[in-house]
């Protein structure tokens, strides 16, 4: 029983690295897709 509690810690902890992971994996694409919104309205106002 101790043994299978310390198996799902472990697999807990390894997931949450994953997670942890993606989100700044997926938190560095928001930045940049954001960055070049910012960018392509600033040349639309300059257009206008």
């Amino acid at each position: 029983m101790a043994s299978e509690i310390n198996l799902l810690r472990q697999k807990n902890a390894r997931l949450m690295v994953e997670n942890t992971e993606f989100k700044a994996k997926y938190n560095v694409k928001n930045v940049k897709r954001d960055s070049e919104n910012a960018e392509l309205k600033a040349k639309v106002i300059k257009l206008e």
